[in-house]
């Protein structure tokens, strides 16, 4: 069975009362996308503007359009403070999940997540969310974690 064609791998931490800056000092770098409750943002698709309905804090793991599920949740949480204190604070205040969108090319594909990545996600209490996109269509790459213009997951 051949690998999943593109697997994308972003970490989203979401809540009414977050704040991007302490959530960066926090964890020890720069998000790949933020916002605050009650921001107004551009949006894309014929709306001139949103206003942000919780706070997130997004990263992409680097490189997303490469390696395997399980090297890109291993190259998310390289550079990130692991200190179990600081996860456990988190999971008190904010909702924190690991997306991995797999954006299929053919019908059968599939792919495994390592005993490492297992372990990481595990370790810090991080739940998985896996969205599945057949095709290669303009809407599956619409649906790409980060190029979305609804980063809070609201429908």
């Amino acid at each position: 069975m051949p690998e999943f064609h593109r697997p994308s791998v972003s970490l989203r931490i979401a809540s009414h009362d977050l704040v991007p800056e302490q959530l960066t000092a926090l964890l020890g770098c720069k998000p790949s996308l933020c916002q605050s409750k009650g921001e107004v943002f551009p949006v894309t698709r014929g709306r001139k503007e949103r206003i942000a309905p919780i706070g997130v804090w997004i990263l992409d793991a680097p490189d997303r359009d490469s390696g395997s599920l399980s090297e890109q949740i291993e190259r998310l949480f390289a550079d990130l403070n692991l200190d179990p204190e600081v996860w456990s604070e988190l999971h008190k205040r904010y909702d924190v999940s690991v997306i991995c969108g797999i954006f299929m090319q053919s019908g059968i594909e599939g792919g495994d997540i390592s005993p490492t990545a297992s372990r990481m996600l595990a370790d810090k209490g991080v739940r998985l969310q896996i969205d599945v996109y057949a095709g290669d269509s303009e809407e599956q790459k619409a649906a790409q974690p980060g190029a979305t213009d609804n980063p809070d997951g609201a429908q």
